[in-house]
């Protein structure tokens, strides 16, 4: 692939934010990361990355389904 100045490609921004490649793939489905789908390839900008990791909080696992503590008082 050509080297675009300022754009990385799902490996490249995986290593970067510690992310398995497919995360990336679909997190850029989702539009939960901005990126550029350029023959079958998706392009992300450094900007878009490096305000992602800032505000990015990882969330592993299913969903509890145990009610929070808060929650069981308003019953």
């Amino acid at each position: 692939m050509p080297v675009l100045n300022g754009y990385l490609n799902v490996t490249e921004t995986s290593s970067l934010l510690g992310l398995h490649p497919e995360t990336i793939k679909r997190f850029c489905r989702e539009r939960r990361l901005a990126a550029d789908k350029v023959n079958n390839a998706w392009l992300i900008h450094q900007d878009v990355v490096a305000s992602f990791a800032a505000s990015y909080a990882e969330h592993r696992g299913r969903p509890s389904r145990n009610k929070h503590p808060s929650e069981l008082d308003a019953i």
